[in-house]
């Protein structure tokens, strides 16, 4: 299902429904330090509570719940609530075909990612736990079958057709696997996606037309409902990057490594040949609407695309391709950047370049990221914009009532609340990588321990040069192993890592 977010984020600053902070707690807020953020506690404190709650657990356990109101309640489609959520927004959240019906695999992918990062930063055995019993739910249920990712059920049936799914779906399909896999190195998981991956590819990329320079990513093969094989969306090389090449290229013995190279290397051109605009320094949305102000053509998906090109000239050694997004990050960051209210702008409103002061969460957490990236190499970056931007984000974009994030905030810094807190494409994926992100860069800046949680399988430990502190590089300073307490990882063995020298 393709919906136009554009569409939905004007509607949302329009008619936003604004909640007092005074809601939110008073002690807590008290408690942050304008300076330095505690990541830990900000993953164990204010966001995980969140996922940890008996609704968000599912019944059975791991069948995650794809709709949830902003106080964590699971959503009756048979009684919902709509004095909750703004009608001018309903028809693009819940779109003409009875969405809260739909059980999204994409939703539950997110969630199993949030509980595996919430264990790679805490060594909380009870959220990786979640995590199996989310990835038991989604194989047991034949979402990988056939070589693809079912998109969503509807009456028990496994919707659309396999040529009708759209590259974004099955790369958040792909998430939650793909993270699993980076904490165990678990072969059976890899054997999953990696017959997904090379079936996506084949269908999507190799049998598809050259495009300017190089090939796109397809959207879709066929068409279904709003998804049109016509469509040249960055989504679908931007999000096959984002949710599954990068940290499986990261993650990949060696035997695998020259194979992910080489799919991150056409990923990564594809993207910057096709979609960037030298002109505005920004990423087009959509090939067939190419306007500042059009859907995806915000500094969000900016931002992740020169992240991700980023990344991939690090992975594949392409100083080219590795200043050139260095050089679009710094810029883009330098126009989005609002000092005064140590916050970020999301877009531009039209070609006159006048800029949209309101901002969605998952669009600040992007502009955080490569932030933060950058500042790994340069400490005036988190100087310059940090220090500011992440007091903010704990500070007014924290629900410190029901725990995770707001949605957002509008131009005169009021929470948007579009009427649930889980659905759409929101779950936990950007907050708890935002942690990560965070957690990383606060402790370079400061010269603190870095220590990740790992849970690698007992017959398949990764050589030491092959375990990396996400998409980073870094020395290993120590290795602590353990035993799990629960049967369920009785194959894998508990290993804290303590990085140095991260880069």
């Amino acid at each position: 299902m393709y919906i136009k977010l554009k569409q939905l984020q004007l509607i949302i600053l329009i008619s936003a429904v604004l909640i007092s902070c005074d809601e939110r707690d008073s002690k807590d807020l008290n408690d942050i330090d304008t300076q330095k953020i505690d990541w830990i506690h900000h993953t164990d404190s204010l966001l995980m509570p969140f996922w940890m709650m008996d609704e968000a657990l599912g019944n059975p356990p791991g069948n995650f719940p794809t709709n949830r109101y902003s106080d964590g309640r699971v959503i009756d489609p048979d009684n919902f609530d709509f004095s909750i959520i703004m009608p001018q927004a309903a028809p693009f959240v819940l779109g003409p075909t009875d969405s809260l019906r739909r059980d999204f695999v994409r939703i539950k992918s997110r969630q199993v990612y949030a509980y595996c990062i919430g264990y790679h930063l805490t060594g909380n055995e009870d959220y990786l736990i979640r995590a199996k019993q989310g990835l038991n739910f989604l194989i047991d249920n034949d979402t990988y079958v056939n070589g693809s990712v079912v998109t969503f059920w509807q009456d028990g049936k496994a919707m659309p057709g396999i040529y009708q799914r759209n590259t974004q779906d099955l790369a958040y399909g792909l998430l939650g696997l793909t993270v699993y896999y980076y904490l165990t190195r678990d072969p059976e998981i890899l054997k999953i996606i990696l017959k997904v991956k090379r079936n996506v590819w084949k269908l999507y990329f190799d049998e598809s037309e050259l495009v300017g320079n190089s090939k796109l990513m397809l959207w879709v093969k066929q068409d279904f409902e709003n998804d049109s094989s016509n469509q040249k969306i960055i989504l679908a090389p931007l999000d096959m990057l984002n949710a599954h090449l990068l940290l499986m290229t990261a993650s990949v013995p060696d035997s695998l490594l020259e194979e992910y190279l080489n799919n991150v290397k056409d990923m990564a051109y594809s993207l910057k040949e096709n979609f960037y605009s030298e002109k505005y320094n920004i990423f087009w949305g959509d090939l067939n609407n190419r306007y500042v102000s059009e859907t995806h053509s915000d500094f969000g998906h900016s931002i992740k695309s020169f992240w991700m090109l980023y990344t991939a000239a690090r992975f594949t050694g392409d100083d080219v391709l590795k200043n050139f997004a260095e050089r679009g990050a710094k810029k883009l960051l330098s126009t989005a950047f609002i000092k005064e209210k140590g916050s970020w702008a999301s877009q531009y409103v039209d070609s006159s370049l006048a800029m949209d002061k309101g901002i969605f969460a998952w669009v600040f957490a992007e502009l955080n990221q490569m932030c933060a990236t950058l500042s790994l190499g340069d400490n005036s970056l988190y100087t310059d914009y940090l220090v500011y931007t992440y007091p903010y984000w704990e500070e007014k974009m924290i629900d410190y009532k029901y725990k995770e994030t707001y949605w957002g905030r509008d131009a005169k810094d009021e929470v948007i609340d579009v009427g649930f807190k889980v659905g759409f494409h929101r779950s936990g994926f950007h907050s708890l990588e935002h942690a990560l992100i965070g957690y990383l860069s606060t402790s370079h800046y400061y010269n603190d321990e870095i220590n990740l949680y790992y849970a690698f399988n007992k017959l398949s430990k990764p050589e030491a040069n092959r375990i990396k502190p996400y998409y980073y590089n870094a020395k290993i300073e120590n290795t602590t192993e353990s035993n799990f307490k629960n049967d369920l990882f009785k194959n894998l063995i508990k290993t804290k890592v303590t990085f140095e020298n991260i880069e």
